[in-house]
């Protein structure tokens, strides 16, 4: 017994050794929207009005008794923890509140500086994009060192799955990827590698939210505007900035980790002063033009599976993609399918389109692109400007804004019920744009003695030619990124979802339908999985192909007698029910407010405007190339005209310089000698410097050559004479 106590308590000091001290790299694990239970909070640092991320990780990551810390974005806080979840993924519990848990974690692998290393979704998994899968991975941990040390691809997510101990590994994330990113029952969680390198062409863009903002700041900085905001975002290296808000009135500049994608779209709430921004997706676009066409393509890393359509003929002149990363569409300038397919002739010589990117391939949201392209047919430079006008208010060629309706059909179930489409205040909406914040309520009168559930929640398009399931037959959303799913209001028996503006391609008009279902007193909630309760039809099993519902000869006594015959018992629910057949309906009218994004060729590799010479409107006469390019070709041609010229003007000098003291020198040998000053003689010194100083040139032998001919000249005097 002694010696199992002594075994024991060993293995307890060498536990906590080994927590407390790292041979690798100590980094933190971050997990949003989660608080632990069972732990105990200490104050551990606080900055009202400020944000308290780097003092709150410094501070841990310094202390030897900090295996987490809890950060509370409403207050202003962050509170150490004297446990962590040490793989029991059971005391990992949702909270309301907007918080994020830090667990300490020691990975034996070189890793990036980054203040978290990885972003960890309990019960999540991405679909269909495992590149790599390793069996009998014994922890957490070893799968994410696996994740860094991959030499093959880019590792950017990884997920652990605990009953096999099985490790897969993607180069894809839950940005890239997001229709592919749900909430699964398997004991999985989900975890997001940010040391990977994130692709942010020049393309990429911020989609803004007036007025709105995350709340999860984890910088604050002081900028003029909100471009400057932004470009702080993007320099920033402690961590992947996702998103950030700025407050005109202060210059305020927070800067967060975290968008509507990791906190969920409840997360951007209303607030007075305030701008909140994140990035939207990226897109890479070509043009190449023709005698007889325009052509763009779209160049994605990934599959796409979204359209590619002209903005004033979305029906008859579009592409879809066929999940594959390059997508065309062709425009011609013939006369009858250019008027088809809105194609302009701005003036002489230049055809002009708008085409609009829409990832999801049914429905367009916020963050989708609208792109103008011009085509130049004129001889000599054309410069593509980079500036473009914003789309029209719609973007399905021209349909009015109006009113929307709220009325509930004539034929709605005996309980007075209603549907709606309000602002955050409760308001009826007079129309709206793409991706502002929008809530459904489904609205029960108080006196009524029933409670409501939805299921077979629908979004039609105005034309009834499209639509997308937003609640399934259980009542559980389809997909949580578009609509997360109805909760009731406190204190009432309304239903009510939160839900960013959407619209279909061709039609400005949304029509929700949802099937209302009615239970005595109240409903009961339908678990949707990884903790999501939604008002809707709860799944049956195989074993529903036989009916289990069965008539209630005598009635409660507080139901009135007009119900009793309607109502059954559904042994799923545990309860009994009132069927309604008939839908309710409403619509709403969506402007576009698509972001108009600039044009850029991939080849121009600058952040600079495409120059395109023009031949005679051939393809092999086209010359492609930017501005830096076109400057220093003018540069050197200049220095090189200006270097021909300086020699030209030094020659000419030298020359000038050199004939006077020939001249001097033929005229000194004529006076002497009497011949020609055309005869030869050696050419006169010139002077050099060495370093600083100038050397006079050597001794000339012009003397002595002057001695000689005195004396041959007496010579011949004498003969003469004689």
């Amino acid at each position: 017994m002694k010696h199992f106590l002594a075994l024991l308590i060993g293995f307890v000091f060498l536990k906590k050794a080994q927590a407390q001290f790292c041979d690798g790299t100590e980094t933190f694990e971050k997990i949003t929207g989660v608080t632990l239970t069972s732990a105990s909070e200490t104050p551990l640092y606080s900055s009202v009005g400020n944000t308290v991320t780097a003092e709150c990780n410094n501070r841990c990551r310094a202390s030897q008794d900090c295996p987490a810390f809890l950060i509370d974005y409403d207050n202003d806080a962050c509170y150490r923890l004297d446990t962590n979840s040490d793989d029991n993924r059971e005391l990992i519990v949702d909270t309301d509140r907007k918080t994020n848990y830090f667990e300490k974690v020691c990975l034996n692998v070189p890793a990036c500086e980054r203040a978290w290393i990885y972003e960890r979704v309990v019960g999540y998994v991405l679909e269909g994009y495992d590149d790599r899968v390793v069996g009998q991975v014994t922890s957490r941990k070893s799968c994410q060192e696996m994740c860094l040390q991959e030499t093959e691809f880019q590792c950017r997510s990884a997920e652990y799955v605990y009953s096999s101990q099985e490790c897969r590994l993607s180069r894809e994330s839950r940005r890239s990827q997001p229709s592919s990113y749900r909430a699964t029952t398997s004991d999985v969680d989900y975890l997001e590698n940010q040391c990977a390198r994130e692709r942010r062409p020049s393309s990429c863009q911020y989609d803004e939210f007036e007025s709105q903002d995350i709340g999860y700041a984890d910088i604050q900085v002081t900028a003029r505007n909100a471009k400057e905001c932004g470009e702080m975002c993007d320099q920033t290296s402690a961590f992947n900035c996702r998103s950030y808000t700025f407050f005109l009135s202060s210059g305020a500049c927070r800067l967060s980790g975290d968008d509507n994608i990791s906190a969920g779209p409840a997360a951007v709430v209303s607030r007075q002063g305030a701008d909140y921004y994140q990035r939207s997706p990226c897109i890479d676009l070509s043009l190449v033009c023709t005698g007889e066409s325009m052509t763009v393509t779209l160049n994605t890393e990934e599959p796409f599976t979204g359209r590619l359509f002209a903005q004033s003929a979305a029906r008859d002149c579009e592409t879809r993609g066929n999940a594959r990363t390059e997508t065309q569409l062709t425009f011609f300038f013939e006369e009858a399918a250019a008027a088809k397919c809105g194609v302009e002739r701005e003036e002489r010589g230049v055809y002009s389109n708008v085409v609009v990117v829409q990832h999801h391939p049914v429905i367009q949201r916020k963050g989708d692109r609208a792109v103008q392209l011009f085509c130049y047919f004129e001889t000599g430079d054309k410069v593509v400007t980079n500036s473009y006008d914003v789309l029209a208010d719609t973007i399905d060629g021209g349909i009015g804004i109006s009113t929307p309706s709220s009325v509930v059909n004539a034929t709605a179930p005996s309980p007075g019920v209603r549907l709606r489409i309000t602002t955050s205040s409760g308001e009826d909406i007079s129309g709206t744009r793409l991706g502002e914040k929008l809530f459904l309520r489904i609205e029960m009168d108080q006196e009524s003695i029933f409670g409501i559930f939805a299921r077979n929640l629908k979004a039609i398009g105005g034309d009834d030619e499209d639509s997308i399931d937003l609640l399934d037959d259980r009542g559980c959303p389809t997909d949580p990124i578009i609509f997360p799913g109805l909760q009731k209001l406190p204190d009432s028996r309304d239903l009510q979802g939160s839900f960013e503006a959407f619209k279909f391609s061709d039609t400005s008009v949304v029509r929700f339908q949802v099937n209302v279902q009615f239970c005595v007193d109240e409903c009961n909630p339908v678990e949707c999985g990884d903790g999501l309760q939604s008002y809707g039809r709860r799944k049956r099993s195989p074993d529903s192909l036989i009916s289990k519902t069965l008539t209630v000869d005598l009635p409660p006594p507080d139901v009135p007698e007009s119900f009793a015959s309607r109502l059954v018992y559904d042994d799923y629910l545990g309860q009994e029910v009132l069927y309604s057949d008939t839908p309710l309906s409403t619509e709403i009218h969506v402007e576009s407010g698509t972001t108009v994004d600039r044009f850029r060729d991939p080849r121009l590799k600058a952040d600079n405007n495409g120059v395109f010479i023009w031949g005679a409107n051939e393809d092999e006469e086209v010359v492609c190339t930017t501005w830096p390019v076109i400057i220093a070709t003018g540069a050197a041609v200049i220095f090189l005209q200006l270097c021909i010229i300086s020699t030209c003007l030094l020659c000419l000098c030298t020359s000038r310089r050199s004939k006077p003291k020939q001249d001097r020198m033929s005229d000194h040998h004529s006076l002497y000698s009497g011949s020609s000053s055309s005869t030869p003689h050696p050419p006169p010194a010139t002077l050099y410097h060495d370093q600083l100083t100038y050397r006079p040139p050597p001794p000339s032998s012009t003397s002595r050559v002057t001695d000689n001919s005195a004396s041959t000249l007496k010579s011949l005097r004498t003969s003469l004479r004689d």
